[in-house]
């Protein structure tokens, strides 16, 4: 059987997207790393793989990215989002206008699935674009469709305009994690046979943390009286924390330490 064949796009090139939140953060920086992991996990569960660009500086038209998944059964363009309102807190994948081949399924895998690995306020959701023509509004969605793919999607890792979600993608370890994860659902959705690994925090039942962001799971604040605490129960990013048997909040993984 040949090998799926999958064309990665590091959304932006040199340095562009600066975070208004954290001045350290560049969407380009950050999927340009990210495109690189998520390539060797692919590599390694047996795709093959491009990429739309050998080097960050070089600038490509975004359509001609589209051009260049031309033989692929997939195009990914990477990218984090941005708003006005810092509170926004999501992922989002872009897919065929028109649900061409089922694209829906996989697209909203991806989202669900960078959702939980950050823990984003809000659920990952799937969208869609058009241009006054009817076609693509996005020119590397174009290209891709003009060469034959169906499987074609923007993938939009949160908004760099929320702190969290851009604390979070700053870090190299995260976003090792995040390529395991997206090519784990990659190699499902193809019927290759790869393990979808869960985030590694090092916070378990009964772990001694710190808390580093004092907002419930809910979104409401509340108040840290101490040092530490202790996880008393956890599913998924949701661990419920307390001294001494007495519960005091749920709260996101993301926003506790291990000590």
């Amino acid at each position: 059987m040949d090998k799926i064949k999958v064309c990665l796009d590091a959304g932006h090139y040199g340095k562009y997207n600066r975070s208004p939140v954290l001045s350290g953060y560049y969407e380009s920086d950050m999927v340009w790393k990210l495109h690189l992991y998520l390539k060797e996990e692919l590599e390694a569960a047996g795709f093959e793989v491009i990429t739309t660009r050998k080097e960050q500086a070089r600038d490509l038209s975004v359509y001609n990215r589209g051009l260049l998944a031309k033989g692929c059964h997939l195009f990914l363009s990477l990218h984090s989002n941005a708003c006005d309102t810092q509170s926004v807190d999501y992922p989002v994948t872009y897919r065929a206008y028109d649900n061409a081949g089922g694209s829906d399924h996989l697209g909203l895998k991806l989202a669900q699935g960078i959702s939980q690995i950050m823990g984003t306020r809000q659920a990952g959701r799937t969208a869609t674009r058009r241009n006054s023509s009817g076609g693509e509004y996005y020119g590397v969605l174009r290209g891709a469709r003009a060469v034959g793919l169906t499987d074609y999607y923007i993938v939009e890792h949160s908004f760099h305009t929320n702190l969290a979600a851009t604390k979070w993608l700053s870090d190299d370890g995260n976003l090792r994690q995040m390529a395991k994860m997206e090519a784990g659902i990659i190699a499902d959705y193809y019927g290759i046979k790869a393990p979808v690994p869960e985030p590694e925090t090092g916070i378990r039942k009964g772990s001694r943390v710190k808390v580093s962001r004092a907002v419930q799971y809910n979104g409401k604040p509340f108040k840290v009286w101490y040092p530490t605490y202790e996880v008393m129960s956890l599913t998924g990013d949701r661990a419920v924390i307390g001294v001494n048997g007495v519960v005091t909040a749920a709260v996101h993984v993301r926003d506790l330490t291990a000590v």
